[in-house]
């Protein structure tokens, strides 16, 4: 079995508001799970995109979320029941606050577990998170791209440049475009 959290006092606002803000953190790296995938598919792969096939790598990483959850609920409602503390703890004996902080993780992860599976089997959830991701993928991709772009500008043109520019012309015209002109001139003889 897994090592328990460490011992101590958890203040969790709700069991409800916890799960809340457990499965926007557990989307959002659903979320980038996909915005990455759709990256090395379209940098390295150069898959087209296919908006199915990321809905299943979504539904893929939330299975194993949802897995996650499910073996940390095991493992507290598990400790739960242990006549003794476990070797990590020092006291023999949990006691009704730590009894109670362990069923309080074991609701949360439980609770997760079944938010998660809701939003792994909602379609329209996981077209709005794929399509989510993929604008994430091509904003970064873009950015990646102007930075790149940008270190290849060439320096700017300092004040003397444009100064010189009229002679430049000049010469081009009278002196490069001139030699051009006989080269014709005389190929064609």
């Amino acid at each position: 079995m897994g090592k328990l959290p460490p011992s101590g006092p958890i203040r969790f606002l709700s069991v409800e508001r916890t799960v809340e803000e457990g499965l926007l953190i557990a989307l959002t790296a659903v979320r980038m799970a996909v915005k990455n995938q759709i990256i090395l598919g379209v940098l390295r792969n150069l898959d087209p995109y296919d908006a199915e096939n990321y809905a299943e790598v979504a539904r893929g990483q939330i299975a194993l979320l949802v897995a996650e959850n499910e073996g940390h609920a095991s493992r507290f409602r598990t400790a739960m029941r242990a006549p003794v503390a476990p070797p990590a703890l020092s006291e023999p004996d949990f006691g009704p606050a730590e009894a109670q902080r362990l069923e309080t993780l074991e609701q949360v992860h439980t609770h997760l577990a079944v938010a998660l599976r809701a939003v792994g089997e909602d379609d329209a959830r996981i077209v709005e998170l794929v399509e989510s991701a993929r604008q994430n993928a091509w904003d970064e991709i873009g950015d990646a791209w102007i930075t790149r772009l940008t270190a290849q500008l060439p320096e700017p043109l300092d004040a003397g440049y444009a100064r010189q520019r009229a002679g430049r012309l000049q010469e081009f015209v009278y002196i490069d475009l001139a030699g051009l002109v006989l080269d014709h001139e005389r190929r064609r003889r």
